[in-house]
């Protein structure tokens, strides 16, 4: 099987793992360079994200107020109608209350000389 390594060979190994990464490790200002240039032509999603949400954020507040402008518009002339309904019934109730009294007042009348008149009873004994 595997030997456990030493604490010697152990070290050697790190040594020479870490002369290879610094080997390949890329200069810093050649990295920064890549980076601003990647950067300049994509602009980072977090900025995307926040142009779309403010976009959808507008849309939606540009919605909702012509939601509430068509809402008042049609409860304003809902409003309209119902008030002149209601005054037409005002009007007919006033017109059939004056014709009521006027029947009342014709059926109710009663000659002067009424009391001479003697009813006709045409009874047979």
């Amino acid at each position: 099987m595997n030997d456990p390594l030493s604490e010697e060979e152990l070290a050697a190994l790190f040594v020479c793992q870490r002369a290879r990464d610094r080997e390949r490790m890329p200069d810093f200002r050649a990295m920064r360079a890549r980076a601003l240039e990647a950067g300049a032509a994509v602009p980072p999603s977090s900025a995307v994200m926040w142009r779309w949400a403010s976009s959808a954020a507008a849309a939606l507040l540009l919605g909702f107020a012509v939601a509430g402008t068509i809402h008042h518009r049609e409860m304003a002339s809902a409003a309209a109608r119902r008030e002149a309904a209601m005054r037409e019934l005002v009007r007919i109730d006033a017109a059939l209350q004056k014709n009521l009294a006027a029947r009342s007042d014709l059926t109710a009348w009663q000659s002067p000389t009424d009391f001479l008149l003697q009813p006709v009873h045409s009874e047979t004994p």
